[in-house]
């Protein structure tokens, strides 16, 4: 009886001990787990699940892992030194009072936008527009996606190419380039349709449609003749969602916008941050971008990956002295789960050295198909101010986001992102 009391006080403390040095669990204190890879927490497969009135479903992401959902930790074995200290001299310089968060006010959404980058699911009855991917109609080309990791593509060259479903209302993320920047449009095909799950994503500049999609329309014949720029169309549950530079900078905005589910329900963003800065090097760039507007001199490389290197328990230390810093943590903690692109250029591109702004859900897609935005509640207990201007009624909020990481951040290898590191 003694021996089997000893024997059992024996073998507690000896798994006790075993918690402790090999486990390294400190007793009373609970551990933070690491985040489980985005795929455990969502699925591209979803896509149908989405509902244009409202905030992009918490369970979808577009895409598989890689580049943009790949989960990198507090410790990215690869770095790349000299674009890294190109990013942390950007990061310090706040003059341009470029760091902030934009989103359309409930009260109206007008003609011109913001520059948002709306996503939008169709329906089978919506109307049926084709594409003008022929040359002379589109300046910078058509291609189809890959699920292959690195930047393989299918050039398109038909002069009606589709048809793809565009929902009546769906509209791109502005109309004037010269005030909201680019006019972005992703359309992801139903899917019961005839490309399911396949996200055309529409790049227009000067472009007026703001007016009704129609059948038999045709991008760069009859809507938005001669300001037609570029189309990429890649599967959200099959590919990998990157272009090479016929969109943007060669990212897809269903890919890494942060969504409204992920910032304010979840609190965890499931994949890479899109960033801008103000001026990018000479190309050529690296996967997954291509170039933007270059700097006279210098310049951080275009396609460039920023990551945090900070755990989740030092960023919250850091963050005790950041203002706002419980709304800011889902994207404090994105940089260092996931990183953050530079795909493209923002502001004015040499009279600073920025690193700004993070783009987010687009609500223009929802207030356009009969529902609120709820980006404005997160605003308003942040006391971020509304303004009127040439723009349309949106909130703005200047923060100083990236400075106080600054001596934090680093560029990566571009091995992460093609799965070779």
């Amino acid at each position: 009886m003694v021996r089997s009391v000893w024997g059992a006080l024996i073998t507690v403390v000896f798994v006790f001990v075993f918690i402790i040095l090999f486990l390294n669990v400190t007793p009373g204190v609970t551990p933070s787990p690491l985040p489980s890879p985005a795929s455990n927490r969502c699925s591209p497969s979803l896509y149908s699940t989405i509902n244009n009135a409202l905030p992009l479903p918490v369970n979808f992401c577009a895409y598989g892992t890689l580049p943009w959902r790949n989960y990198l930790g507090p410790t990215p074995s690869s770095t790349d030194a000299a674009n890294s200290s190109i990013v942390q001299t950007y990061a310090v310089d706040t003059a341009a009072g470029a760091e902030y968060f934009t989103t359309y006010a409930n009260s109206r959404v007008d003609g011109t936008g913001i520059g948002g980058f709306p996503v939008y699911y169709a329906a089978t009855s919506d109307p049926a527009v084709y594409i003008n991917c022929s040359s002379g109609s589109v300046q910078y080309g058509c291609t189809l996606g890959s699920s292959t990791a690195g930047p393989t593509r299918t050039v398109i060259t038909s002069s009606s190419y589709g048809p793809f479903n565009i929902p009546a209302q769906a509209r791109p993320g502005s109309t004037n380039s010269k005030n909201s920047g680019d006019e972005n449009l992703t359309i992801i095909q139903p899917a019961r349709g005839r490309y399911p799950g396949l996200a055309v994503n529409l790049y227009f500049t000067g472009c007026n449609q703001w007016s009704n999609w129609t059948n038999s329309d045709i991008v760069g014949t009859n809507v938005c003749s001669g300001s037609f720029v570029g189309a990429s169309f890649s599967n959200v549950a099959t590919d990998n969602g990157v272009n090479p530079g016929n969109i943007d900078g060669g990212d897809d905005f269903a890919a890494i916008i942060p969504h409204y589910n992920e910032v304010v329900t979840t609190g965890v963003i499931n994949h890479a941050l899109e960033l801008r800065v103000s001026c990018v090097a000479r190309p050529p760039g690296r996967f997954p971008g291509t170039t933007a507007e270059v700097c006279n001199s210098g310049g951080l490389i275009a396609g460039a990956h920023i990551h945090l290197r900070r755990t989740h328990a030092q960023m919250d230390t850091i963050g005790a002295s950041i203002t706002n810093y419980s709304y800011l943590k889902p994207f404090y903690y994105a940089l260092i789960d996931y990183g953050g692109f530079v795909l493209d250029t923002s502001g004015p591109s040499n009279s600073y050295k920025f690193v700004g702004p993070i783009s987010i859900e687009d609500a223009s897609v929802w207030l356009r198909s009969g529902g609120s935005n709820p980006w404005v509640a997160w605003f308003n207990a942040q006391g971020a101010p509304s303004y009127n201007n040439a723009n349309g009624a949106y909130f703005y909020d200047k923060v100083n986001f990236f400075a106080p990481i600054a001596s934090y951040l680093e560029v990566l290898a571009p091995c992460h992102d093609v799965g070779t590191c």
